[in-house]
């Protein structure tokens, strides 16, 4: 498979996972991401630092992916090119 085709494939697989884990965060008021070293975690009531931080990181890595998606399908060759 050409890169052209998998790499978007890919980050809207990110996209749509860290989209899903920060609206499963906001309905269930506790915000979780898990990583195979350490989990970051924050609830809304006793910890809104620590929620609205993880929070913050998801969001992030949500927008970044879905640009990182629109760049690829836009710009498949780079922009420079």
């Amino acid at each position: 498979m050409d890169e052209a085709i998998y790499g978007p494939i890919i980050t809207l697989l990110c996209a749509v996972l860290f989209g899903w884990l920060l609206i499963r965060g906001f309905t269930s008021g506790t915000m979780t991401f898990q990583q195979p070293a350490v989990t970051f975690s924050g609830r809304r009531k006793d910890q809104p630092v620590r929620f609205w931080a993880v929070a913050a990181l998801l969001s992030f890595l949500t927008i970044a992916s879905a640009l990182g998606t629109l760049g690829q399908m836009f710009f498949p060759h780079g922009i420079g090119k």
